[in-house]
């Protein structure tokens, strides 16, 4: 059974859930949540030059850029219990009845409607993680030099979240029987993956050299 938010359970108890044998929480939740981790160190990076007197010259960006990856991890971690709901649809559309022919076609549009909604979900999983690389990027120019490796960690993590929800994704396309819709999400995949290389690229250079 799905706890009503994962967010709420103590460490150990998240890590339980997703080792047992219920299909969710799974792997769309477990990117969510990596990627809410890559945000709050971005926003500990910001957090760590805040009021500091060397870092003047950037404190309304790091301000800014505090806020901006705070919105981002709620947001992650709301997506972690959206996906984790979302599959759990996906699975009781498929268990519902294939008889009589009326059943079968309620069946067919469930699944349809429930393996969207999964789709729909990890793509928003996969444009926060974008959008957290590109903090990151912006973490990585400015914020306190101590923090140089934290930064690089927030980034290795969008980026294998931002995979993970990918491969989720395109998944999942292999179930949708409508070829427009497979089509749009094929794009939005490509210019995501296109997005977060650019940025995952950029973020570790500039955090390696912030390090030096």
């Amino acid at each position: 059974m799905i706890p009503p938010r994962l967010c709420d359970l103590s460490v150990d108890e998240l890590l339980t859930a997703v080792a047992s044998d219920a299909p969710a929480p799974g792997g769309g939740a477990a990117a969510a949540l990596a990627a809410a981790l890559a945000a709050a160190l971005v926003g500990m990076a910001a957090r760590l030059t805040i009021g500091r007197e060397r870092y003047a010259a950037c404190q309304e960006e790091m301000i800014n850029l505090r806020d901006q990856a705070e919105g981002l991890r709620r947001r992650l971690l709301q997506s972690a219990d959206e996906d984790a709901a979302a599959y759990t649809s996906v699975m009781a559309a498929y268990r519902l009845p294939r008889q009589p022919d009326s059943a079968q076609a309620e069946r067919k549009t469930a699944i349809q409607a429930a393996m969207k909604r999964a789709i729909e979900t990890q793509l928003d999983v996969a444009t926060a993680c974008v959008n957290l690389l590109d903090l990151a990027i912006q973490a990585a120019l400015q914020s306190n030099r101590n923090a140089s490796s934290d930064v690089a960690v927030a980034a290795l993590l969008a980026h294998a979240s931002l995979q993970a929800a990918l491969l989720n994704v395109r998944a999942n396309l292999k179930s949708i029987e409508e070829e427009s819709e497979h089509s749009a999400w094929h794009v939005r995949t490509e210019q995501l993956i296109t997005a977060g290389e650019r940025a995952y690229a950029e973020a570790m250079v500039a955090a390696q050299q912030r390090g030096e």
